[in-house]
C-alpha cells in the first residue's frame, strides 16, 4: 500500500530530528487509518468500489472533524480527493500487517502526546461524529471502548492510557476476523460496547446488510445502487456486425435523390 513517505505537521519545528516531539495541545485524538478508496477497494476484492470508499472517507473525515476538543490524525494516504483537513497531523503508515499499522498508528499518536485515542477506518459509510462522541464520553471512565460491527469486528477502537497498558492486548486480538469483540472481551471484561452496531465493509456480501441498515441514508442508496448496476457489455463481434450494417442501410435510405444534371 503507497503511503506518505514522511511525517507531517501544522508547525515544522514540533517535529524532533531524532523522531516524534509531543505537540498535541489537546489530550485527545480521532485516528483515522486511511489509504485511497482506489487501494482500499482492490485490498477487498470490490471492483468498482472506489466511490462507495470515498464515501466511507469523506464522512470518516467530516466526523472525526467535527468532534468538539479532539485532534484529527490521518495516518496513511486518503487520496488525492480527500476533503481538506488543514488542521489534521499527518503520519504514514508503518507495518505490514494490520496488526502492525494498528500498533503504530497508536504508539506514533501516543508519542506526539495524546492520553485517549479513538481510531477508525474508511469502510463503515455509517459513521457520525455521534458515535465519536459517545466513545470519548465512554473513555472517560473505561480503559476500552469498541464500535460492534455486525459481523463481530470492530468499526471503532478506543483506549485510554499509556502503550505498556494495552500494546500486550492489541498483539492478543485476531484482527480481521469474526473474533475481534469476542478477544477483546476476554482480554478486557470491563471493555464497553457502544450502543451503535454497524456494518464494516470487507467483502461483497456486506453491501446489502449496509444497504439495509441506513434506509434513509439516501446517498449511501445510490452509491451502493451504482456499484450493483452491472458494466456495459461490448457487443459480440457478429451483432455488431449486424448493428453496423443496419445504421449503414438506413443511412443510405435516408439519401435524398440525387441532383438533376
Amino acid at each position: 500500500m503507497k503511503t506518505d513517505s514522511k511525517l507531517h505537521f501544522p508547525d515544522a519545528s514540533a517535529a524532533s530530528a531524532t523522531g516524534l516531539a509531543a505537540i498535541a495541545p489537546r489530550s485527545r485524538a480521532v485516528v483515522v487509518l486511511a489509504r485511497s478508496p482506489r487501494a482500499e477497494a482492490r485490498a477487498k476484492g470490490l471492483k468498482g468500489a472506489e466511490a462507495l470508499f470515498a464515501l466511507g472517507r469523506d464522512r470518516a473525515l467530516e466526523a472525526a472533524s467535527a468532534v468538539h476538543g479532539a485532534q484529527l490524525v490521518i495516518v496513511g494516504s486518503p487520496g488525492p480527493q480527500a476533503p481538506p483537513t488543514p488542521s489534521a497531523l499527518r503520519l504514514p503508515q508503518r507495518g505490514r500487517s494490520f496488526r502492525e499499522r494498528l500498533e503504530n498508528a497508536l504508539l506514533d499518536t501516543h508519542r506526539l502526546g495524546f492520553e485517549t485515542v479513538v481510531v477508525v477506518g474508511l469502510d463503515a459509510p455509517g459513521l457520525t461524529a455521534g458515535d465519536l462522541d459517545d466513545a470519548f464520553t465512554t473513555l472517560k471512565r473505561q480503559k476500552v471502548v469498541l464500535g460492534p460491527a455486525q459481523d463481530g469486528g470492530v468499526y471503532l477502537l478506543g483506549l485510554r492510557g499509556s502503550p505498556d497498558t494495552w500494546r500486550p492486548w492489541i498483539r492478543s486480538v485476531r484482527w480481521q476476523t469474526r473474533h475481534v469483540q469476542e478477544d477483546w472481551q476476554r482480554l478486557v471484561p470491563e471493555a464497553t460496547r457502544l450502543r451503535r452496531e454497524l456494518v464494516d465493509v470487507d467483502a461483497a456480501a456486506d453491501l446489502q446488510q449496509v444497504s439495509a441498515s441506513a434506509p434513509q441514508d439516501v446517498v449511501l442508496k445510490w452509491v451502493l445502487a451504482a456499484l450493483r448496476r452491472p458494466a456495459p457489455q461490448p457487443l459480440p463481434r457478429s451483432s455488431a456486425t449486424v448493428f453496423l450494417s443496419f445504421l449503414s442501410a438506413s443511412s443510405l435510405s435516408r439519401r435524398g435523390p440525387p441532383l438533376a444534371a
